[in-house]
């Protein structure tokens, strides 16, 4: 798996899919990408 994209390029991300309602496993692993970025309020850089 290559990362090619941020977070913040997927439609669902903070939208539909957040920490307590994830849609896919890097929102719900301690170490998933999304999940890091959703926890740590990265997504200020969207």
């Amino acid at each position: 798996m290559v990362g090619k994209l941020k977070p913040t390029d997927c439609p669902l991300f903070m939208e539909d899919c957040t920490p307590q309602t994830p849609k896919g496993p890097c929102m719900v692993s301690i170490e998933g990408t999304c999940g890091i970025w959703a926890r740590h309020g990265v997504r200020l850089y969207r």
